[in-house]
């Protein structure tokens, strides 16, 4: 047996009270005459012996109650099994400050509970443990180790944050910074709620290192959040309506719970009705919104739900353009019947250029651009277009009649293509068409094996020989490719494997598939851009970068201004936001002063579901590798720990023997009683 605090064993003196009690102690005799004392001797020889008996098991009392009471001070315990190791200490404490940790417990906030258990850790240490404070946030502010001054300061600074980290990723950075440490012995204690969604717990790698877990608990909540949002088109119409998918979660497994739903776009807000959920269930929500104003517009989507409050509001970012813009190239003169169709969509604002009069540094400017048989092409042509479509542009070629594969080596070389035929003059039809293609995604509104389609009189053969991947998009009743799709960089390149000319192919014919063509072939782009990102997840983003302008060029603005770190990917621009957003809303991305893009940035939805792990489940999972330690309330920590670490504690049987002693010397004297 050991003593957390000997110190209180000087105590023990006080013994010598009721020693000094019991041989000071006089009774008065009062004199009584009797005629015959030879009776009376007797008696009082008797009750002389019975009263020494007495007053000694009173004495023992006694003594036993002060030792036990000054023990219960000194606070005994039985060393545990495990060998503790001595030397210089090096202490890591996670203090978890998500944003589950707002929930109430019985009395505060989580987190302040955290926060108390974590300060009480800290002073318990002594003045030579080097300290290190780790949250959830990735700055480099976290991770370094303090002396017991500067921990209890950075405790004391921590507040909720979005950010979330998986429970592997803290202990694998407390065993990095153990790595890195000069001390002897290692400790780590883990103050969170324990969420299911972010505890990743099981049986640790590395036992040589004391781990404890003190898990808190709130004060059951429910929880209703909206999950997530999608558009059903990438690209918005100025008038015409919207449509967003909105999912709903209710989180709690014992009630249903009711919300009301409603939109604000433009800075008005329109409702939605309300919406039940059942318990532990999500449901699909359908909304329809317009924009009668085109440019870069935002979008709430949010309910009514408490407390749980950071997942009611859902924001999007989309772009409402003046007009798409659509290039053509052509050899001599332009195709009349393409012309036609690009003038019958009204979005649409097309141009067209011949090959000997082209803007190279004019192609960013276009979503799509349509190459219209051209005999050959320039080197400087290939390059201005392979760095357009690998920026994100997407080019639309129709070979010409006749075509030999020769004349564009180089460019199918830059495209990783290689296998194609000369072309061949045979009829063919169209037999199939791949509606679940974005080209032509939810364009008809049912299978019919009647829908007309393409035919030909002459096509190109291309086996999909050489590293790029081709998708066909339309086939022929032979199998062969039709229409073909191939991913190059951002961009996309698309390939139609018979000519324009109507002479040698009847797709300008057929409405019902040539207009979607051309307008989603020119929507593929939009596709690139998210109209929701996710803070701590979406830390990166790319943008066409503009002639001339080059790093440092691009700066945030929002509810906090940075400048980004930005380097150049040959036509793209990375933007790294480096884990400075950290406050859900909308920022706009500048680039020198004018707006390039509005991001809309939401909290991460992890932490909406707020089931925890009890005790038992995570005793369970850790497996004997870690301590789960129940500190009560009213518990100082640190000392709680000590004991922990130490072993058994025998304080409380030390009070309750004091007490049971103090009982019995009660009971001597109030019921053994001489006369």
């Amino acid at each position: 047996m050991e003593f957390l605090r000997p110190s209180f064993l000087w105590a023990l003196f006080l013994v010598a009270i009721p020693i000094i009690i019991h041989l000071f102690y006089f009774r008065r005799y009062k004199k009584e005459y009797f005629s015959n004392v030879r009776f009376l001797k007797h008696v009082q020889e008797e009750q002389s012996t019975w009263r020494k008996l007495r007053n000694l098991l009173v004495l023992l009392a006694r003594i036993l109650a002060v030792i036990f009471i000054v023990l219960a001070f000194a606070q005994p315990f039985i060393p545990s099994g495990n060998q503790t190791q001595t030397g210089k200490k090096a202490v890591s404490i996670y203090v978890d400050n998500s944003f589950s940790m707002n929930s109430r417990g019985e009395d505060v906030p989580l987190l302040g509970k955290a926060r108390q258990k974590a300060l009480e850790i800290v002073r318990a240490q002594d003045l030579e443990t080097e300290i290190q404070i780790l949250t959830n946030s990735t700055s480099g502010r976290t991770g370094r180790w303090l002396n017991q001054e500067q921990a209890i300061q950075a405790i004391n600074e921590i507040e909720i944050e979005p950010e979330t980290r998986l429970l592997t990723d803290i202990l694998e950075q407390q065993e990095r910074s153990f790595k890195r440490s000069e001390a002897e012995q290692f400790l780590r204690f883990f103050v969170s709620d324990f969420q299911k969604t972010t505890s990743d717990i099981g049986p640790l790698p590395d036992t040589s290192i004391l781990t404890y877990f003190i898990p808190l608990s709130a004060v059951q909540t429910t929880n209703v959040a909206i999950d997530s949002v999608v558009l059903d088109a990438p690209l918005a119409v100025k008038g015409q309506s919207l449509q967003l998918f909105v999912r709903i979660s209710n989180f709690s497994l014992q009630k249903d719970q009711r919300v009301r739903l409603s939109v604000q776009i433009d800075d008005e807000t329109r409702p939605f009705g309300q919406r039940d959920i059942p318990a532990g269930s999500s449901i699909w929500d359908t909304v329809q919104i317009t924009s009668q104003t085109t440019g870069w517009k935002k979008a709430v989507v949010q309910i009514t739900d408490y407390p749980v409050q950071f997942d009611d509001r859902y924001l999007l970012s989309f772009y409402v353009p003046e007009a798409l813009p659509i290039l053509t190239i052509f050899e001599n003169e332009p195709n009349n019947y393409l012309e036609s169709a690009l003038d019958a969509i009204d979005i649409v604002a097309a141009d067209a250029q011949p090959k000997s009069q082209l803007n190279y540094a004019s192609f960013s400017k276009y979503n799509l651009i349509i190459l219209e048989e051209l005999q050959s092409m320039s080197s400087g042509l290939q390059t201005a277009l392979l760095e357009y479509i690998q920026a994100g542009g997407n080019v639309l070629f129709f070979p010409p009649f006749p075509f030999n594969p020769n004349d564009y080596e180089n460019w199918w070389r830059s495209l990783n293509m290689s296998g194609l035929s000369a072309m061949k003059e045979e009829s063919a039809e169209v037999f199939s068409l791949e509606e679940s293609s974005f080209l032509f995604q939810d364009v008809f509104e049912k299978q019919d094996q009647r829908r007309i389609l393409p035919k030909v009189s002459a096509y190109i053969n291309w086996e999909g020989s050489g590293t790029a991947t081709q998708k066909a998009i339309m086939r022929f009743r032979n199998g062969k490719a039709f229409l073909s799709q191939l991913n190059v960089g951002s961009g996309q390149f698309l390939l139609c494997h018979s000519p324009l000319n109507i002479q040698y192919n009847n797709l300008v014919n057929v409405g019902e598939v040539f207009v979607p063509l051309i307008f989603r072939s020119a929507l593929l782009s939009a596709q690139s851009f998210s109209p929701s990102l996710s803070i701590g997840v979406d830390e990166i983003i790319q943008v066409k970068k503009s002639i001339g302008v080059g790093e440092a060029d691009y700066e945030i603005q929002g509810p906090k201004n940075f400048i980004p770190l930005q380097r150049s990917a040959g036509a793209k621009m990375i933007i790294d936001f480096q884990g400075q957003i950290s406050e859900s809303g909308f920022y706009t991305l500048q680039e020198r002063d004018s707006l390039l893009r509005i991001l809309a940035f939401n909290y991460n939805r992890k932490e909406s579901d707020l089931a925890t792990w009890s005790q038992s489940e995570i005793e369970e999972q850790v497996n004997g590798t870690a301590a789960i330690l129940d500190i009560p309330n009213n518990r100082d920590a640190g000392q709680y720990i000590e004991q922990a670490i130490s072993g058994t504690e025998l304080w409380k049987w030390c009070l309750i023997l004091t007490l049971l002693f103090l009982a019995v010397e009660q009971l001597l004297l109030r019921l053994w009683k001489n006369e």
